[in-house]
């Protein structure tokens, strides 16, 4: 007798407990992110989909909860499903309208439409019928051409936003180097997207495989490169070195705060830029496109930049404000724990004991989750490794492990709050719940958090989940997950009155010299309050009492000499007291 499996109503449409209807759910995917599908191309409304990767982790990100064997295959098989599905004849050639990111501009009567439609092209920029004339532009073009030569490119640059060979199909711009032609093929770029493609005439003569890079573009463009020089590159360095983290998201410019405008790109990541771009013009000289590489041969030095971390009130505010429950107890233990991520991911329930410290509860840190690439699992000591979870995916070059902690001081006991205590007795008995929903095919994985389908919460979800969580917020500082932790450690610090053992013992860190070094932020609200004593300190009148005003007779003084020698001969435990003592 066949077992009816009660639905659960929070289930989607397209799934009834064991399997996902892939038609239904294509229908529903396609009315969340409209697509056409045209000679197996896919398109979106802003154009191509060069790569279909980021349509597949759709998919997975929407079915790895209700999935659990032959993953990869279910999303391959979903994947040409939406493609059946979104199905389309090709694209007309219109010659007659542009496709604007904000409408479609229509050539023969100059009007504008306001609503966007699928097309072979459309190109990344606004249609303002209200923008001034160019000014910069054409003074730009009057400095480097003919004034009769210039009503030619400005002809020549109109059909190249069309699909129509009517006018030239190719147009050269000679002259002596560093005049600023190379410009006019930035200008064109960053006007057309995707719908121009830069490349090399010679390798479109002679290489089919370049000739193929030009299908469904409107635009090639050729630039001398053999001009690029040293100075070039490191003049981008000086723009980057000034850029802020996070100015540029996915390609697109983002609104940032006057405090978050402050942290600009580190020496590390002009490091790795260096190192790019270093690699790159060596392949062009290799393959013989560049005679020798522009990139200078020292890189920019790497830097090391104090972390970006939230104050009380704002680590307060943003776990009131998350909703999603796996999301809000994850960055809970790890404010109230300054928990690491894979420290946060490798919880289980038995690590949790609410009968502990006279009721207060504990809950142990002793593993940690870290996904690693398989090829590198035999360089890990068998002894550490306590788990390897099984591939979601197969032929998965990685693995998904659970490890002891970092360090022999990792291993720790955090005390609760009450807050959290109420929150982590509330989630096991909704771990209780999903299993009692399906016990078949519940698979338990034994940890504190998991999907809904029993699955390990591993730390790269927890990550997304506070990215995404991030990106709805952006009233909040930007800051990396590991932000959180180096956020709760200063917290503590400053109320525990520079306690730094009973601090060490929270975050876990081997020496107090390395929490020292480690967490030395200063939050704001602690230069408020240094900054009122120093007022009333320092202002205060002779005969006025002020907080800092010791009687000399009660108070022995030290002269700095022998302050220096007590220094050479402390302790380093002291030696760390003594800098929380002069930073705070």
């Amino acid at each position: 007798m066949k077992k009816n499996i009660s639905r659960n109503p929070l289930w989607p449409d397209w799934y009834n407990g064991k399997k996902i209807d892939e038609v239904q759910f294509g229908r529903a995917f396609l009315e969340q992110w409209p697509l056409k599908c045209v000679n197996g191309t896919l398109y979106t409304l802003d154009g191509p989909v060069e790569d279909e990767s980021e349509i597949k982790q759709r998919i997975l990100e929407n079915i790895e909860e209700y999935v659990t064997s032959s993953l990869s295959k279910k999303v391959i098989n979903i994947l040409e499903t939406i493609k059946l599905l979104a199905f389309s004849d090709p694209f007309p050639i219109e010659q007659d309208c542009i496709h604007l990111q904000n409408g479609v501009y229509h050539l023969p009567d100059g009007s504008f439409q306001e609503s966007r439609l699928f097309c072979q092209n459309r190109l990344p920029v606004k249609y303002d019928p209200k923008a001034a004339n160019p000014e910069r532009w054409f003074a730009f073009l009057h400095e480097l051409l003919d004034d009769a030569d210039i009503p030619t490119l400005q002809e020549y640059l109109g059909y190249c936003l069309i699909p129509s060979t009517k006018g030239q199909k190719m147009m050269l711009i000679v002259g002596k180097g560093g005049k600023g032609k190379s410009r006019i093929g930035l200008v064109l770029k960053r006007l057309m997207g995707d719908a121009a493609n830069n490349g090399s005439v010679q390798k479109v003569e002679n290489n089919r495989f370049a000739r193929a890079d030009l299908e469904r573009r409107l635009l090639m463009i050729d630039n001398d490169m053999d001009k690029l020089r040293p100075y070039h590159i490191e003049a981008l360095y000086d723009t980057l070195s000034k850029t802020p983290c996070g100015q540029y998201v996915g390609g697109k410019r983002r609104d940032l705060s006057p405090k978050q405008q402050k942290r600009t790109l580190s020496g590390t990541t002009l490091h790795e830029v260096h190192q790019l771009l270093h690699n790159s013009f060596l392949l062009a000289v290799e393959w013989g496109i560049l005679i020798k590489s522009p990139v200078p041969v020292e890189a920019p030095k790497k830097t090391t930049q104090e972390r970006s971390i939230w104050e009380v009130e704002e680590m307060r505010a943003a776990l009131d404000s998350m909703e999603d429950p796996i999301l809000h107890l994850a960055v809970h233990l790890t404010l109230v724990g300054a928990l690491r991520e894979g420290e946060v991911a490798g919880l289980t329930p038995e690590d949790i004991d609410f009968d502990a410290a006279n009721g207060m509860g504990t809950f142990t840190v002793n593993r940690s989750m870290q996904r690693v690439q398989k090829d590198t699992l035999a360089q890990v000591d068998k002894g550490c490794l306590l788990r390897i979870f099984p591939d979601k995916l197969e032929g998965s070059k990685t693995s998904l492990i659970l490890k002891d902690t970092k360090t022999e001081a990792s291993c720790r006991t955090i005390f609760m709050t009450a807050a959290l205590r109420e929150e982590l007795k509330q989630w096991l008995e909704r771990l209780k719940r999903e299993e009692a929903l399906d016990p078949e095919r519940y698979r338990n994985s034994g940890m504190l958090l998991r999907l809904p389908n029993g699955l390990a919460v591993e730390p790269v979800l927890i990550r997304k989940k506070f990215l995404k969580w991030q990106d709805a917020h952006p009233e909040f500082p930007r800051i990396v997950f590991h932000g959180l932790r180096h956020s709760s450690a200063p917290y503590q610090l400053i109320i525990s009155g520079g306690d730094v053992k009973a601090v060490q013992g929270t975050t876990g860190h081997a020496s107090a010299n390395m929490l020292m070094n480690t967490y030395a932020h200063i939050q704001q609200s602690s230069r408020v309050e240094l900054g009122k004593k120093f007022e009333s300190g320092f202002y205060a009148k002779p005969d006025t009492s002020s907080p800092q005003a010791v009687p000399a007779a009660v108070e022995p003084t030290i002269s700095m000499t022998a302050l220096l020698e007590l220094l050479k001969d402390a302790d380093p435990e002291m030696k760390a007291k003594l800098r929380l003592a002069l930073l705070t």
